[in-house]
């Protein structure tokens, strides 16, 4: 990942492009950037002031709280045949709010809850026809 143009630049590209009768492509040869970079500078200095962008911080906080969490867990738990749709229906009637059924199925999968709904059947009685499969079958 590329590191950001230090402040120092980014205000000397800004106090440049003040200049009358000044154009990204001069400016961009004055600093040695690409004129996509003047533009983008220039752009965020007059729309906010500021010849830096705001800081992201983190991930957006989790929908549901430990405690509905557990209410989702006792749902599956009652309800283990249920689609994520009949369930996120539960969790909207108890909570009163509304939840989507994205939510419903990634907090069930952090919690390691899978959703299939059949038992794995047992294995065929009949061997595969590859010669890879047979050969490794009779060598072992």
């Amino acid at each position: 990942m590329s590191v950001p143009y230090s402040r120092d630049l980014r205000e000397r590209v800004v106090e440049a492009m003040k200049r009358p009768n000044t154009t990204y492509e001069s400016v961009a040869e004055q600093f040695s950037v690409g004129r996509a970079t003047v533009n983008r500078i220039w752009r965020l200095y007059r729309r906010t002031g500021e010849v830096f962008p705001p800081v992201l911080r983190g991930k957006p906080a989790r929908v549901l709280a430990p405690a509905e969490l557990e209410i989702l867990r006792q749902l599956v738990a009652e309800q283990a045949d249920a689609t994520l749709d009949a369930i996120r229906d539960d969790m909207v009637n108890i909570l009163g709010r509304t939840i989507s059924r994205a939510t419903v199925g990634r907090e069930l999968r952090r919690m390691g809850i899978t959703r299939k709904k059949r038992a794995s059947s047992r294995a065929s009685g009949t061997s595969s026809a590859s010669k890879r499969s047979a050969s490794a079958t009779s060598s072992g």
